[in-house]
């Protein structure tokens, strides 16, 4: 899930495929070697094939999706069996566009949020990352699809 940028580290990828909801932004995507404008509350099926990717970035997102089993379990199902999740979330949100339950709760709250949503798409955590815990929240959890 991305927009203008990526904030992807400098190196070579094979394939930088590109989602978002602004078709405008993501064409100033220098990152992307293709992208696609989707709204996952609409449509939550991925059009891409199944196991084509060794990794899917949820990037300051997951706190809008309305159906959240049924997109984690299309992350599982683009997946290689070995390729991993990467779910990251910080304490900011547009509260309007947010679903209640993160909207409610503390950033402890949303690592559990998210663990449910993996647990529900056949997505197994291998670990959680906090960075700034106190002044300026990062959250990322990692997860893999379960074989």
């Amino acid at each position: 899930m991305s927009s203008w940028v990526s904030h992807l580290p400098e190196k070579n990828y094979e394939r930088v495929v590109a989602h978002g909801l602004n078709e405008a932004e993501l064409t100033e995507n220098e990152d992307a070697d293709e992208s696609f404008c989707q709204n996952l509350n609409e449509d939550r099926s991925l059009p891409l094939k199944d196991g084509s990717f060794d990794a899917v970035l949820c990037a300051l997102s997951v706190q809008y999706l309305q159906y959240p089993g049924s997109v984690f379990s299309e992350f599982g199902r683009v997946l290689e069996d070995d390729g991993v999740l990467v779910v990251s979330f910080t304490n900011r949100m547009f509260p309007r566009k947010a679903v209640r339950a993160w909207r409610e709760t503390d950033m402890a709250g949303r690592k559990d949020i998210v663990r449910s949503y993996c647990c529900a798409g056949g997505i197994e955590v291998e670990r959680v990352i906090e960075d700034r815990p106190e002044t300026d929240p990062f959250v990322a959890v990692i997860a893999h699809p379960k074989i």
